[in-house]
């Protein structure tokens, strides 16, 4: 079985499924693979490229040869018909045509006038380059934006940096000990491919480092370092494109499909485990997130609408983007509408009889996590009790908040529809639902002179 991805669609293909354009005869008794190649994609290639050619695509190949032999045959076919029937209108001239060269006899020519083909011409324009052939390929390279990965998208300035990139990223298991690391000499950090590795040298333990500026998107107010992009796989009307085989959910870039394959159909574990709580995730980003969100400290950030206290940047702005969202995704069976489809998602399972979350100390089975994690603290008697009334016991610490906000504060939440007041938001929620009054129009009123607790 090879490691090296398929010249084309930069799959890997399996074992014996493959052709080598520069040592394997086609069917085709009078042209090789290779000459087959050159003549239906104009690329010509040198000795040491990747010359893999997958299964599927040696059979477009030979589709894409085949269509072109029909095309030149018919263009000959009519060459000798058509001027017998334009004889017939003797008023009309009939256009001079040059005799059609073939692209067997083009190779030739091409051959005898310069030498070797695939020696000294650019694989992309086809011109005789002499001298510094590779240098003359990267302006092509630059031109078009680098050469893209298959999986995520990313580009690079020459092929050898893709397959490095296919090697050290996606096609290795990132469990491996093994795996082949590229580690800094100054902090000991290590990265899977040199450039990371030049990269955070630069910006971490250099003079010069290079910061690239975030702007501030004109849709949806949060920073971006490539707004381009940004507003292309967001905000855009572009037709999704990209299919998940397993569940047929659709995504806007490649990079965000393998993201998807990769933590949800491809057994991710759950490594990256909360120090604090001991909660797991299955990717550091999400760790840092609650970490942040959860467990820090640093920051005391109000929300302007309702004066929620958050504790990080991205919790704030999740938090004002669910103040901005409608109640767009609707549950099939009851109508009851949500802000987020995971909400949706989250809701489903009260319509489904699975119960995947099982406590280990007496065997009681829950639909969700959050509800398992409540029980076990019957258990364990994790609970949390009222500063002001030390009698008064809380499961966890949003009871204990709503605890305080009705009975201590005085925080009520107001229905902008009917001006009605409910002591909690689950409380007026449910008011809202039954009267069928617009769940966003709410208001959340704090008493003067009172000190919201953190």
């Amino acid at each position: 079985m090879t490691n090296l991805p398929c010249r084309v669609c930069l799959n890997v293909p399996p074992d014996q499924q493959f052709i080598n354009l520069f040592s394997q005869e086609s069917q085709n008794q009078q042209m090789t693979w290779l000459e087959m190649f050159t003549l239906v994609t104009e690329i010509a290639m040198q000795d040491g490229d990747n010359s893999i050619l997958c299964h599927n695509c040696q059979k477009r190949l030979q589709e894409a040869f085949q269509f072109k032999v029909d095309a030149q045959n018919a263009i000959a076919l009519l060459e000798t018909i058509m001027p017998v029937v334009e004889d017939k209108n003797e008023n009309v001239p009939l256009p001079h045509k040059e005799p059609q060269e073939t692209e067997v006899n083009r190779k030739s020519r091409l051959t005898n006038e310069y030498g070797t083909l695939n020696r000294f011409h650019c694989r992309f324009c086809l011109q005789y380059i002499k001298g510094r052939l590779r240098d003359h390929e990267e302006i092509h390279i630059s031109e078009n934006g680098g050469l893209e990965c298959y999986y995520c998208g990313k580009k690079f300035r020459t092929r050898k940096l893709v397959l490095e990139h296919l090697q050290g990223v996606h096609l290795t298991d990132k469990s491996d000990p093994n795996r082949i690391r590229y580690a800094c000499d100054i902090c000991g950090k290590s990265y899977s491919e040199k450039g990371s590795l030049r990269n955070h040298k630069r910006d971490k333990h250099s003079e010069n480092p290079k910061i690239v500026p975030k702007k501030i998107c004109p849709y949806c107010g949060e920073p971006k370092k490539d707004m381009l992009k940004h507003i292309e796989l967001v905000h855009s009307n572009k037709e999704i494109t990209y299919a998940c085989d397993s569940c047929q959910k659709t995504y806007r870039s490649k990079e965000s499909l393998r993201n998807h394959q990769r933590l949800t159909h491809e057994g991710a574990e759950y490594k990256y485990q909360c120090p604090e709580c001991s909660k797991c995730y299955k990717t550091n980003g999400e760790l840092k997130s609650h970490m942040n969100g959860v467990h820090g400290e640093d920051q005391q950030l109000p929300c302007e609408t309702c004066g929620k206290i958050l504790k990080s940047q991205t919790t704030l702005r999740f938090h004002m983007k669910m103040h901005r969202a409608t109640l767009d995704f609707r549950c099939p069976q009851c109508n009851l509408g949500f802000k987020t489809n995971a909400y949706l998602l989250k809701h489903m399972k009260v319509h489904s009889d699975a119960k995947d979350y099982v406590c280990k100390y007496c065997q009681m089975a829950f639909k969700h996590s959050g509800m398992l994690s409540k029980h076990v603290k019957m258990h364990t008697g994790e609970f949390l009790y009222c500063d002001l009334c030390p009698s008064e016991s809380f499961i966890d610490g949003y009871a204990l908040r709503l605890h305080k906000e009705k009975v201590h504060l005085g925080i009520t939440y107001r229905c902008d529809t009917c001006s009605k007041e409910y002591g909690t938001r689950k409380h007026l929620k449910q008011h809202q639902n039954a009267q069928g009054h617009d769940l966003t129009r709410w208001t959340r009123i704090v008493p003067e002179n009172v000190v919201e607790c953190k």
